[in-house]
């Protein structure tokens, strides 16, 4: 049975977006209507700037508009700060001077991308120094990287892909577990000199007694909110 063109572009899994060679909209399918979160009878004749509150304010939003006037087919990631949100955009030229859009929200692929960086920057920058570095992630702390001095003082144990207080079950100050846990709520960092503890350091099941300057940082996304904790050690004991 023939279809529609409407009936076609509402069965295609990304958003759709038609506009004539001003830039005004001229056509959205229902999965442009909820990426976009507009009516789209109500943005017809509308310029994408107007259907889009906060593109003017995206630093990519240039590079599109340039693309559409250029008439290349090309995709382009755009950022929108005011939703914390990232579009993929393919533009495609359309017979007598228009385009058409196709979208696709890649807001998790660019947190992933984002986090992957993170760990590689700490990794480059930071494997070898005399300093424990480690990186907590999500609600639950899970251990998503140590230096390698890091590793050291705990023994080398397998830490990584636990949760902190999992990872450390033997150390007696629980309370700087608390401490991480609050800095990961309210975003606010936490420093200490000479925090004496003890745990098992050599990972032979003996606690020993070890003194530490500690600092505690959020970890934030590209929106602003805290996915993690980033712990800075310094030992100022002799082991």
């Amino acid at each position: 049975m023939p279809v529609t063109t409407e009936d076609l572009l509402n069965n295609i899994q990304e958003a759709f977006v038609e506009v004539d060679r001003e830039g005004r909209v001229v056509h959205m399918n229902a999965n442009a209507e909820v990426l976009l979160r507009r009516d789209a009878i109500a943005v017809i004749d509308h310029t994408l700037d107007e259907v889009i509150p906060d593109a003017s304010r995206s630093q990519h939003w240039p590079a599109l508009l340039e693309l559409l006037r250029s008439g290349r087919q090309e995709t382009i990631s755009v950022f929108y700060p005011g939703q914390y949100r990232w579009h993929d955009v393919r533009v495609i030229p359309l017979a007598g001077g228009g385009a058409g859009l196709l979208m696709r929200d890649v807001t998790d692929r660019q947190w992933l991308i984002r986090r992957e960086a993170e760990r590689v920057y700490l990794k480059n920058v930071f494997e070898d120094v005399p300093v424990a570095i480690t990186l907590l992630r999500g609600k639950d702390l899970v251990v998503e990287y140590m230096n390698a001095f890091a590793r050291q003082i705990t023994g080398n144990r397998r830490m990584e892909g636990l949760p902190v207080r999992e990872a450390l079950p033997d150390l007696e100050q629980r309370e700087l577990f608390d401490i991480v846990e609050q800095v990961y709520v309210t975003g606010a960092p936490y420093h200490a000199r000479n925090v004496e503890v003890r745990f098992d350091r050599d990972n032979d099941g003996q606690l020993e007694e070890g003194c530490f300057d500690v600092s505690y940082h959020a970890v934030r996304d590209f929106d602003g909110t805290v996915s993690g904790v980033l712990s800075i050690t310094i030992e100022v004991s002799r082991h």
